[in-house]
Parts: C-alpha cells; structure tokens; sequence
C-alpha cells in the first residue's frame, strides 16, 4: 500500500510551503498543522498497518494512501488562503473525513459500513473534534464524514475494479462534501453566497450534483424494478421541490430568464458547445476506426486525449466570456455524465446498448471496472477550478489563471506529456512508464497556451492577472505529478494544480 516517492515528495513540498506561511508569517497555523498532522499520519499508518481488501483496482501496493489522505484538505487549505473564510468549512470537513479513514484503518484495517457501530462512533468523534466543538458546526460535519464513509464503503465493495484506494476516498469526500452543503444552505446556518457573483447558480450546481448520487444509491438497492423507479420519480419530485423553495420561484422559469439575460452571448455559446460535440463525436469514431485498422500509428491513447482537446477548444470561451453559464452547464453536462451511466449499468433496455457500445470504444486498462469513471472525472476536473474560483473573485475587468487550471493541467499537459511521450520518450522516469521528455514537453506546453490566451484577452481589453513564477513552479509539479502518479490523473492533477498554485501564490507574494 505505500505511495511512489516522487510523488510523496511533491505533497511535502506543497505542504512544506504551507508550514512556511505559518512560521514566517503567522498565517493558516492551524491549517498547517492539520494538513502536516494527516501527513506524517499518513505515512505511519501506510507503513504499519495493511488494509485488508479486495475490490480495488490495484491491490497490495501503490494505492495513493497519504495522497488520498491530504490532497483535499492540502486544495481547500490554499483556496482558505486567497479566499479567507470562504472554505474554511470544507476544510474541516475534509479533516474530518481523513481523519476517521485514519482512525478505522488503525481501529480494524477494513472499510466496514457504518452499521458497525465502533466505525460509526469513530466518525461522530472526528465530526466533533475538527467542528471546533460546536454543535452548529457539528451536524453538517457529521453528515459529511457519515457519507464519505459510507460512499467509500459501498462503492468499494458493490463496484469492484472501479477504484483505487485514493479515487475512491477522493469521490466519497466530494460526495459528502456535496451533502454538508446541502445541509448547509437548508438551514441557512452559513453564508449561502460562498459563490459571491449567485447564490442561485450555486442552489442549483448541488442539486444537479447530488441527485444522480440519489438516484445511483436507489439504482443499487435490492428492491425490485418498480419499486425502484418509484424511488427515482420521487427523488426526483423532491429535489425540485427543495429547488423552487431555496429559488422562491420554479426551476424552470429561473433557467429561462437566465439563458435570456445575456441572450446573445449565451445561446451562442449553446450552439457552439452543440456543433462542437456533434463533430467531435464523429471526429472520435472516424479516429477510433483509423486506430483499429493501424494501431501503431494512433493508438488508443491519443484518441482519449482528443477529448481533452475537444474540452479546451469547448470550455475555453465559455469561462472568460461567461463564467456563469459555464459553471452550470459544466453541473448540467455532470448530471448527464452521471444519469448515462446509472442507465448504462442499470442494463436499461434499449438504452444501456447503445451506451455501452459507445462507451466501450475508448476504454482503456483502468477502465475495467462495473462503471466507467474516466470520461466523468475528466469533466470534475475541468469544472473543479472554474467552480472554486468562483468563491474567490467577483468578475472584474481582469481576468485570472485560476479558472483555467483544470483545463490546463488535462487539455494541455496531459495530452502533450501522452503525444510527445508515446513519440520521443526515452528517459523513464523512477518507477514510472512515462518519459522525462513528455514532462519536459508538458510544462512548455501549457507556458505557451497561457501566453497566447494572455494574448489573445489583451487584444479583448481583458489583462489577465498571471504571477508567473507561481504558476511556474506549481506547473512543473503538477507535470512532474502526473509522470509518477498511478491514480487516475484526470481527477488528481485538477486538485494538485489549485493547491500548489494558490499555496505558492501565497508563499511568494
């Protein structure tokens, strides 16, 4: 079970920054020392104690224990710092998750249901140690660690081969985050506006997100086929009932007055994002056929990669020419994502065929599980930075980095690491398949896209705020991480990227 050095290196040199702003400038102590906390906890849980499982992806070695165990907490720690107050909840609440994952690999070494009742007193208490003590604090919480556990122990057990260790404890603290949020707004306990520029895009982005968990959850339940959809019709009743309360007006409506604020800007980019799927779907066929009939000349990975092309040529306007239609129709494209694979696995008839025979196309060996995760982690971690900027700035006449690092770090980096790679690549890196060249060829790649977008926006009136030796820095460990890592870097390398920039942005400003 223990994590490839490199990329245990690049985790201390992000959390050695962070341990820096507290000694030297007195600033997230506390932050540090909880971040620094799970990390050596980390390592001595890894090196002394073997979890006992056989559902994962990878067994025995190299599941990503301490990534999975800090990077979360390590994003939210340097989003706290450019955003003060803004994620300080979701910090605490990521604490707590890894915290209980630590405590019940020590306590049995097995990813038990929470109907066992050590494992579930186990996460009440973590709940209560990093919610300050607070009842307030201390529902939504706990309602983030009972979920977390309780996704990571359900998927790893009913979806065998689809995880990691660290992909699964990274998507059940996404899930249980999603949920305290929930609960957060419900009772208007917190700032609802944690988006500044909408309070209503955001009521909006978690319904879109939890309600295919819902749905997935009554899915693989063992009740019969109508009872099922029974549960699925209601759930969905439901959620737009909590939407037309939070909204004070119906769903619908909203969306329409929406789309119609800016109208000429927003339903061209609707037509746009439509004849950009249309061709790239059927680009990705002619592809994949060219690929079966020569495989050596393209194979099966560049084809993958085209889609991370077909992302930065689609999402690249949308987030500077307007961001808020952006970040819902990345939560609407998520709740598609999310629903066609419900179907897809439920074996609806004539549906899932036709989704599977599609899916199926471009898999690849990490795919191999009952669901197929990659496509839905690439479009995360696309919407992840676009997301979490919103908390940090309220658009200005200056544009910034920050919302395009997922795009940057997969539509740029990871298919110019695969294609000069898979071409050129002759030094290996230490443990690792992939090639110094393709990192080399990552970095300048992504120097380069970000001063022809500086450009191309300064030729609009839009300076872009840049802090080029920041960027640089967390640039080369975010192409240096995706070398080492074996995890799946379409989710991993979206969250190195926002952490070591801002942490690094802080650090050398």
């Amino acid at each position: 079970m223990a994590s490839r050095p490199i990329e245990l290196a690049l985790v201390s040199l992000c959390i050695a920054a962070l341990v820096y702003l507290s000694v030297f400038r007195s600033v997230s102590v506390y932050m540090s020392v909880c971040v620094l906390g799970l990390f050596v906890c980390g390592l001595y849980v890894e090196g002394s104690y073997r979890l006992s499982l056989q559902n994962l992806r990878q067994n025995g070695h190299q599941q990503g224990y301490v990534v999975a165990c800090t990077l979360v907490p390590l994003m939210f720690a340097g989003l706290e710092l450019s955003a003060s107050g803004a994620f300080r909840h979701m910090f605490w609440r990521t604490v707590a998750c890894c915290l209980a994952a630590q405590m019940m690999t020590v306590y049995s070494g097995h990813i038990r249901p929470l109907h066992n009742l050590p494992c579930l007193g186990l996460c009440i208490a973590s709940s209560w140690i990093t919610s300050h003590y607070t009842a307030l604090a201390f529902l939504p919480t706990t309602v983030c660690v009972v979920v977390f556990w309780e996704v990571v122990a359900n998927q790893i057990n009913r979806l065998p081969k689809s995880f990691t260790l660290c992909e699964g404890f990274l998507v059940g603290q996404a899930c249980g985050l999603l949920c305290s949020a929930v609960v957060d707004v419900s009772i208007e306990r917190v700032d609802t506006t944690m988006w500044k520029v909408s309070q209503e895009l955001y009521w909006i982005t978690l319904a879109l997100a939890i309600t295919p968990l819902l749905l997935a959850a009554v899915a693989a339940s063992n009740n019969g086929p109508f009872t099922r959809l029974s549960l699925c019709c209601l759930q969905l009743c439901l959620t737009f009932l909590w939407l037309t309360w939070m909204l004070r007006r119906d769903p619908v409506s909203w969306l329409v007055l929406f789309l119609l604020e800016r109208s000429s800007v927003r339903l061209g980019l609707l037509i746009f994002w439509a004849v950009c799927v249309a061709v790239g779907v059927t680009v990705a066929k002619l592809l994949k056929e060219y690929s079966l009939a020569h495989p050596l000349v393209l194979p099966n990975i560049l084809i993958r990669k085209f889609f991370h092309i077909l992302c930065l040529i689609m999402f690249v306007p949308g987030i500077y020419l307007e961001p808020l239609l952006m970040s819902l129709a990345f939560a609407v494209a998520l709740f598609a994502f999310q629903l066609a694979e419900i179907l897809r696995v439920s074996n609806v008839p004539t549906v899932a065929p036709v989704l599977d025979v599609f899916m199926k196309r471009f898999l690849d060996d990490r795919d191999g599980g009952v669901v197929i995760l990659t496509h839905t982690y690439l479009l995360i971690g696309c919407a992840i930075p676009r997301w979490m900027s919103l908390a940090l700035h309220v658009p200005t006449s200056v544009a910034s980095v920050d919302p395009m690092l997922g795009l940057l770090a997969l539509g740029v980096a990871d298919t110019a690491a695969s294609a000069v790679g898979i071409r050129y690549g002759r030094t290996k890196w230490p443990g690792s398949g992939k090639s110094v060249e393709g990192t080399v060829a990552a970095v300048v790649s992504v120097i380069i896209s970000v001063y022809i977008i500086q450009m191309l926006l300064t030729l609009c009136s839009v300076p872009i705020a840049l802090h080029p030796f920041p960027f640089f820095l967390s640039t080369v460990v975010v192409c240096v991480w995706e070398a080492v890592t074996d995890q799946i870097d379409n989710l991993l390398l979206p969250l190195a990227y926002v952490a070591s920039f801002n942490i690094f942005r802080a650090t050398l400003s």
